[in-house]
């Protein structure tokens, strides 16, 4: 073009934060929404000669008999385009849960492992997406049909978190209609593929889309604008409701240590229960990015007020759990990958760092250059365990309950080993097996 049409100058206001990356990677499944993203983001840094390297990366989800197709045409449109394009193809069980929640969740990984792989631990990459004004309405629609509350009703972020990880995920076409991106299409003679599925009234965002939203729109034509302050308007809510839990945190001492996330657990019950039940969704959202339900937030305070000391709740992948007045939440498949890791009796140099994935280190502290070239091994206890220290045998199992370990984290914690030998437990003892490592330490640093 030779001349900045007033849709592309529009988008760009929106894209200028995107010249501070290094990586931008869309979202790119060959639709109308990402190959108007695609193709104006490419534009835009072409325009800009910027150094951010733009790349796409496309899903292809196998659910329908032209998905090859599909992504045949996102190749050929990036080929033209000179754009790195990564394709990932999943297989998904179609007879199991809600095939829409499905196929967002594989897709993310991708996305996940798409934007980890090429930042090389540069963290100077982003995730961006397609989502327009019609996809926050129907967002906004289904959540409030499902009975959401402050913050389902803020619907679609423009930016945040992405999951687990140190990287976001921006959407700047939030703001636009889906017309507007007809009509920059059209204008810049763009071909897209359109998804058979996206008439399929089974699903629930298509049903809105096509059942639900024309009445809406022939009744109250403005209905996306007003949508739009209802949701700006949540917005302010639920920022007031975090400043409360913010100040709520503070009082329950929140950590993070090997055991996990924890929070004291007296002053927790002392809070009224629609603060106590802001403060717990607040931490989970904002340590583990868990958004619970209601019937989770009410799991959670039978949970507090539960007597027993060894009950636990599964909330989705985590567990909470109690110990010593502090409520503990672990991902329970980093507590297994850590079990699995260490159930292989690893061997460990001792003038090296041991390092456990996930958990930090182990580290060996002397004076004495023979003991670091000393090799042992680590692993995690056996039933029946004993160990020898002041001459005297002692149950392992007695030692680690002395030294505050929780229960539920005995099996996974790493002990150090000369064959089968006890040698030492890191940050509590080492035992009488090696005299000449009397005087050293064995730490477990956690990061």
């Amino acid at each position: 073009m030779s001349n900045l049409s007033s849709h592309q100058a529009s988008f760009d206001e929106n894209y200028i934060n995107l010249l501070s990356y290094k990586t931008v990677l869309v979202g790119y499944s060959g639709g109308l929404d990402s190959t108007v993203l695609l193709y104006s983001l490419n534009d835009f840094f072409k325009r800009r000669n910027a150094k951010t390297i733009l790349k796409a990366v496309h899903i292809n989800h196998n659910l329908n008999p032209k998905s090859d197709d599909w992504q045949f045409n996102c190749t050929n449109f990036c080929d033209q385009l000179n754009i790195e394009i990564i394709c990932y193809k999943i297989n998904l069980d179609t007879s199991k849960g809600n095939i829409e929640n499905n196929a967002r969740n594989e897709r993310y990984k991708c996305f996940e492992k798409s934007i980890e792989e090429f930042d090389n631990n540069q963290n100077s990459s982003i995730l961006v997406l397609a989502h327009h004004s019609n996809d926050q309405a129907e967002t906004l629609l289904m959540r409030l049909f499902r009975g959401a509350g402050t913050k389902g009703a803020t619907s679609i972020p423009h930016r945040r978190r992405l999951n687990h990880s140190n990287f976001y995920l921006y959407r700047p076409l939030l703001s636009y209609s889906k017309s507007f991106l007809y009509n920059y299409a059209f204008e810049n003679n763009l071909s897209y593929s359109e998804d058979p599925s996206n008439l399929n009234l089974s699903f629930d965002r298509n049903y809105i889309r096509s059942k639900i939203i024309p009445p809406i729109y022939d009744r109250w034509p403005s209905y996306n604008k007003n949508f739009s302050r209802f949701i700006e308007n949540r917005k302010i809510d639920l920022d007031l409701i975090n400043e409360l839990a913010v100040i709520d945190l503070e009082k329950l001492e929140s950590k993070n240590t090997i055991f996990g996330h924890s929070l004291l657990l007296s002053p927790i019950k002392l809070l009224k229960k629609s603060r106590r039940m802001n403060v717990i969704r607040y931490w989970l959202d904002s340590v583990a990015a868990i958004s619970p339900s209601n019937k989770q937030l009410n799991n959670i305070n039978n949970f507090i007020f539960c007597e027993s000391q060894s009950v636990e709740l599964i909330i989705d992948s985590f567990r909470l759990n109690k110990y010593k007045d502090r409520i503990y939440l672990n991902d329970m498949k980093l507590l297994n990958n850590l079990n699995k890791y260490l159930s292989d009796n690893n061997e460990w140099l001792l003038k090296e760092k041991f390092i456990i994935p996930c958990y930090g280190e182990l580290l060996f502290l002397s004076d004495n250059n023979n003991n670091k070239s000393l090799a042992l091994s680590v692993s995690t206890r056996s039933r029946g365990q004993k160990y020898q220290s002041n001459g005297i045998s002692r149950p392992l199992k007695k030692l680690l309950n002395e030294s505050k370990i929780p229960p539920w984290f005995r099996d996974h914690y790493p002990i150090v080993y000369d064959k089968n030998k006890i040698v030492a437990i890191p940050n509590i003892l080492i035992t009488d097996h090696y005299k000449i490592l009397s005087e050293d330490k064995f730490l477990w640093n956690f990061h």
